[in-house]
């Protein structure tokens, strides 16, 4: 008896935890973030195209989830990113605080760019992160309420 408690435990965050792992390797996804700073700790948000966003950091090891997205938004928000041409930019100029975003694509080729060592000449690669990251603020305030 005393054995069957802890090993039914177990067993229901295991399952919870494959779910989970299985939902984030599926199909193309954005991740983006920043990190840096005082603390050098960043920030990680994956979203996946069924709405789900995902988030971690340098201390997490596993990913946490955040909250869905409707699909218009999803949508939208991948179609900008393929509107701002963002797979041919070559940026990877990381400062003291830095910004970035990744996609991965249904093969698990991954573009990346990052910056913050010095101010964009285009804007619209900072905007568009600060969509993303706003998103993930009104999810965040949702899940309070």
């Amino acid at each position: 008896m005393k054995l069957i408690l802890p090993l039914f435990i177990v067993s229901l965050f295991s399952c919870s935890v494959k779910s989970v792992k299985n939902d984030m390797r599926e199909k193309e996804s954005l991740i983006f973030g920043s990190g840096g700073g005082f603390t050098g700790v960043a920030s990680y948000y994956k979203l996946l195209k069924n709405g789900d966003i995902y988030r971690t950091g340098n201390s997490d090891t596993s990913f946490m989830f955040v909250g869905k997205l409707e699909g218009n938004q999803t949508k939208q928000l991948f179609e900008n990113y393929n509107f701002l041409k963002i797979d041919s930019l070559q940026l990877n100029e990381p400062g003291n605080r830095y910004y970035f975003i990744e996609k991965v694509n249904n093969f698990d080729q991954k573009h990346k760019v990052t910056w913050g060592y010095k101010a964009l000449n285009d804007k619209s690669l900072a905007v568009f992160h600060e969509v993303l990251m706003q998103n993930v603020k009104n999810l965040n305030e949702k899940n309070k309420n």
